[in-house]
C-alpha cells in the first residue's frame, strides 16, 4: 500500500482534539457496559469460577480476528469505513447482554441465560477487534509519523480523565443502589446503564466523522498471505517485538481472574474501592502519558516500554502482603501500575515504526490480537487453577496415601504456596502472581533485539 497523505500541519492539533474527544465518549460508555462493571453485574447471576473466567477472557480470546481485517481491505472497504461500520455493528449486537439478567429468574438453572449472553459478547468483540484496528491503523496514516505519541498521549490522557471521574462515581452509584434496592431494581439499573453506555459510543463517532478516509492500493489484493506473514516473521526487530508482547501477554493473563476472584474472596473489596484505586492508578497515568508521548516523538520509544513495563510490573509484589485487614498495601500497586501508560505509547509507537505506513493492520493486529488471545488462554489456565476442578482432577501423589495436588503446599521466608483448594486461601493465589511476575519480567528480555531507531522509510519484511 501505497503512503496516503496525512493531514496538514496545521490541521495536527484539529485531529488530536478530534480523537480525543472521541476517546472521552467512547470511554464514557465503555465504563458502564464492561470491564468491573460488566463482571460485577455477571456475578450476580451466581455463575462458576468457570463461567466467570471465560467471560473475563473471551473479548481477548476471540479478538484474534482483527487478523482479518486485512482481507476487508483486500474487499475495497477503506479504513475509516471499517472502523464506522463495525463500530455501529458491533454496538448493536452487545445491546443482547443486559436483557440476559432481566430474564433471570432466580429459581431455575441459568446456564442457557450465561450461553447466551456469551454469544453477544463474542459477536461484538469480534466486530469491536476489526473496528479498533482499523481505527488505530487509519490515525496512523492520518498524522505524521514525529507526532505519533502527542497524538496517541493526548488520546489516552482523554480516556483516563473520563474514567478517574465517572468510573469512581459509577462505582459509588452501585455501591449506594445495592443496599437500598433490591436485585430486581439493580437489573434495570444495569439496563438502562448499559443502554447509554452503547449511545456514548455509537455519538463518540461524531467529533471524527469529517475526517478524510484512506486510499487502498489495488495491489493489495495480489499480496500472498504466507508471503506476508514471513516477510513480518523475517523482519529481526519485528520479530523480537512480538515476541516480547506475546510471552508478556500469557504472564499478564494468568492473573486475569486471580486479581477479581482475590479481591472479592479474599480481600473482600467493594465495587467503590476497586475503583477509587483505579482511579489512582490513572491519575498516575495523566502525567506518566504525556511525559511518554514526548519522549517518544524524540525516539525513546523503547526506552519508555521498557522503562514502564520494568517498574510497573514490580506492582505485583504488594498483593502479597494484602489482606482483608491490610487492603492498603494494594495502594502501592496501583500507583505503580500507572507506569504502564509509558509501555503503552511507548509500544504501540515501536511497532508503528516498525510496520510499513497505511498498511500496518495485520502487524497491529498480531502484536494486540494474538497477544489477546494468548492473554485469554492463561486467564482461562489461570481461573482453572483457582477452580474446584483443579482439585477434582488433579493427580494422586501417592498410591498408599493418595493426596490431591492442592493439599500440597510448601512455605518460603514465611509465604506459603499451593495451588487449588478453599476459595478465601491466600496461597493458591500468590503462587500465580509470582509465576505471573516472573514471566512478566523474562519479556523485557526479547526487547534487547528490538532496534529503537528503524529508518523511516524501512518496511517490514524487508
Amino acid at each position: 500500500m501505497s503512503n496516503p497523505m496525512p493531514v496538514a500541519p496545521g490541521s495536527q492539533k484539529q485531529l488530536e482534539v478530534g480523537v480525543a474527544k472521541n476517546q472521552a465518549l467512547w470511554s464514557l460508555g465503555h465504563v458502564i457496559t464492561s470491564g468491573a462493571f460488566l463482571h460485577y453485574f455477571i456475578y450476580d447471576l451466581d455463575v462458576s469460577f468457570a463461567a466467570i473466567s471465560i467471560v473475563i477472557a473471551l473479548p481477548e480470546l476471540v479478538g484474534l480476528f482483527a487478523l482479518f481485517t486485512r482481507v476487508l481491505l483486500q474487499f475495497q472497504f477503506r479504513l475509516k469505513k471499517i472502523w464506522t461500520r463495525c463500530l455501529f455493528a458491533s454496538r448493536l449486537v452487545a445491546l443482547g447482554i443486559p436483557f440476559c439478567l432481566l430474564l433471570d429468574d432466580n429459581n431455575h438453572d441459568n446456564s442457557h441465560l450465561v450461553m447466551l449472553l456469551l454469544v453477544f459478547l463474542g459477536v461484538s468483540e469480534i466486530l469491536q477487534a476489526f473496528s479498533y484496528t482499523a481505527y488505530v491503523s487509519w490515525l496512523s496514516v492520518l498524522s505524521p509519523r514525529s507526532k505519533w505519541g502527542e497524538l496517541f498521549a493526548f488520546r489516552n490522557i482523554a480516556k483516563l480523565i473520563v474514567l478517574m471521574i465517572w468510573a469512581t462515581a459509577i462505582g459509588l452509584i452501585r455501591d449506594r443502589l445495592n443496599t437500598h434496592y433490591t436485585r430486581d431494581d439493580l437489573d434495570v439499573f444495569y439496563v438502562l446503564a448499559f443502554v447509554s453506555g452503547i449511545l456514548l459510543q455509537l455519538v463518540s463517532w461524531w467529533p471524527l466523522r469529517k475526517l478524510p478516509d484512506t486510499e487502498v492500493n489495488p495491489e493489495i489484493k495480489r499480496v500472498d498471505w504466507g508471503q506476508l506473514f514471513h516477510s513480518i516473521w523475517r523482519y529481526p526487530s519485528l520479530r523480537w517485538l512480538l515476541m516480547h508482547s506475546w510471552t508478556l501477554a500469557f504472564f499478564n493473563g494468568l492473573t486475569q481472574s486471580v486479581f477479581f476472584f482475590y479481591s472479592r474472596n479474599v480481600l473482600d473489596l467493594s465495587l467503590t474501592y476497586s475503583f477509587v484505586l483505579l482511579g489512582l492508578m490513572r491519575f498516575v497515568k495523566l502525567p506518566v502519558s504525556y511525559l511518554a508521548g514526548k519522549a517518544c516523538d524524540q525516539g525513546r520509544d523503547k526506552q519508555m516500554l521498557w522503562g514502564g513495563l520494568l517498574l510497573a510490573n514490580a506492582g505485583l509484589f504488594f498483593w502479597f502482603p494484602s489482606t482483608a485487614e491490610q487492603t492498603g498495601w494494594l495502594v502501592g500497586c496501583y500507583l505503580l501500575w500507572g507506569f504502564y501508560a509509558a509501555a503503552n505509547i511507548g509500544g504501540l509507537n515501536l511497532l508503528l515504526k516498525h510496520s510499513p505506513p497505511g498498511d500496518n493492520t495485520l502487524q497491529l493486529a498480531l502484536f494486540y490480537r494474538v497477544a489477546g488471545m494468548l492473554a485469554g488462554l492463561s486467564g482461562l489456565f489461570g481461573g482453572y487453577l483457582l477452580s474446584e476442578y483443579f482439585s477434582a482432577f488433579s493427580m494422586p501423589f501417592s498410591n498408599s496415601d493418595p493426596q490431591l495436588i492442592s493439599d500440597i503446599y510448601f512455605e518460603i521466608f514465611g509465604w506459603r504456596w499451593q495451588l487449588g483448594g478453599d476459595p478465601s486461601e491466600p496461597g493458591k493465589y500468590h503462587t500465580i502472581i509470582l509465576l505471573s511476575l516472573l514471566g512478566r519480567y523474562f519479556a523485557l528480555l526479547f526487547l534487547l533485539k528490538v532496534d529503537p531507531h528503524p529508518q523511516a522509510d524501512q518496511p517490514s519484511g524487508e
